[in-house]
This record gives structure tokens, sequence and C-alpha cells, in this order.
């Protein structure tokens, strides 16, 4: 069939967008394997479905940049997950140790909603870092500057500014509870693996093999459809000329 095995077929198209996928998964694996670098890999994830989302193709010269932009801002976010998710753990345990039920009920209660806040705001907070990587990559617009990579209200405040950071944690915080919907939608996705696991302890290989090869990635395409909208992200094909 003339053109089926072309650059611009759909099945070529396809076969690219999920090489792209792995491949990023297989990055991104290196990257956790580093524990404190795991913010890097997170944007390595993000960055890839972004630009896939965004211009309809992935580049490692994309990665690169967000990578200089706000790698370091990943990555002292990543940290502060760390030690969040330990201190956590440590409070869950004093929980169990409470005698009185009502109270230890009450303060996991109280834990699992701090939790649940927190991870919503991380979900948009590196779901920000990676458009304005990616945005400073593509060039200015609408939602974004060239010249500093930042987007919407945080233009022209740069990340290493107090008054920068702060409006960038307001921003998260403002979008994780007013679209409520949508970030516990990106959280359900993220913890899916999780409770297959726990639910399927039979299908557990098989379930690890697919994390491995592609589940990470493409979680993370998903939870880009999600918050698209909200910061900005037009998908490549809504856009008038786009390509050069």
């Amino acid at each position: 069939m003339p053109g089926f095995f072309s650059v611009n077929s759909r099945l070529y198209q396809a076969l690219a967008w999920l090489s792209s996928l792995c491949l990023a998964n297989l990055a991104a694996l290196l990257c956790f394997a580093g524990v404190v670098t795991g913010g890097l890999g997170v944007l390595v994830l993000l960055v890839t479905a972004v630009s896939l989302f965004h211009e309809g193709a992935a580049s490692l010269d994309a990665v690169w940049r967000a990578w200089r932009r706000r790698g370091l801002a990943a990555t002292a976010l990543w940290v502060f997950d760390l030690g969040f998710a330990a201190l956590a753990f440590w409070e869950y345990q004093l929980v169990f140790d409470l005698v009185r039920p009502g109270l230890s009920l009450a303060y996991g209660a109280v834990l699992t909603a701090v939790g649940i806040l927190v991870a919503g705001v991380n979900l948009w907070c590196f779901a920000l870092l990676t458009w304005e990587g990616v945005r400073g990559e593509v060039g200015g617009g609408e939602n974004g500057d060239a010249g500093n990579g930042d987007v919407g209200e945080n233009r022209g405040e740069d990340l290493g500014t107090v008054k920068g950071f702060f409006l960038r944690l307001r921003r998260c915080l403002l979008l994780s509870v007013g679209l409520l919907p949508r970030t516990l939608a990106g959280l359900v996705v993220l913890v899916a693996p999780v409770v297959a696991l726990a639910w399927l302890p039979e299908a557990r290989w098989q379930i690890l093999g697919l994390i491995a090869i592609l589940g990470m990635a493409l979680q993370s395409y998903l939870v880009v459809l999600l918050v698209a909208e909200p910061l900005g992200i037009v998908a490549f094909d809504r856009r008038e000329g786009f390509r050069d």
C-alpha cells in the first residue's frame, strides 16, 4: 500500500509516539535509581509527554533545555517530597501506637488529607515547572515569555526570587483545590499501579514489567491531558502555523 510506511503515515506516527514514551520511561528509571535525581526523571517523563501533546514529537533537545532551566527546582521539589514521605510514614507509625481508636482515626484522617493536598500541589508544581521549561524551548506566545520560560501569571518573575517562588506555589495550590476533580483524577492515575499491585498480587510481574517498559510515561501523558487546559498547553493539531 503506497505511503503506508512513510513518515507521514499513522502507523509511523504511532510507533514514534510509543518509542518516545518507552525511551522516556527508561531514562526516568535510570534517574530514579539515583534516588536524589528522581526529580530529573519526573522532568523527563513530563517533558516528553508535553512535547508529544504540544508539538506532536519529542526531542532530546527539549529535555536538555528543561533540565537546564528547571532541573534544580525539580530536584529540590523531589528532595522535599522524599523528606515529606519519610515524615508522613513516621507519623503514621505514631497513629498506630495511639491507644484511643477515635483519636487514632481522627489523626489518621488529618494526615491523609494533608498528604492528598501536598500530593495534589506537587502534581501541579511539576507540571508547571515542565511547561515553563518546554515553553522556554518552544518560544514565546500569549501564555509565555521566550526569555525566561515563565507562563501565565508567573511571567516576568524568575523562579529564583522569593516572589517568583511563592507566586508559583500559590498558583499550584489554587489549581489543586480549585480544580479538585482534575487533581484527584491525576492522583488516581499515579496511584493506579500501586493499587493494581495490591489487588492483583498474582500479576505483579506483568504489572511491574509494564511499568518498567511504558507505564510511568503513559501515566505522565494522561496527567498532561488533565492539566493541559488550565496551564494553557494547546494540542499541536489545534494550533495554526505551528510548523515552519
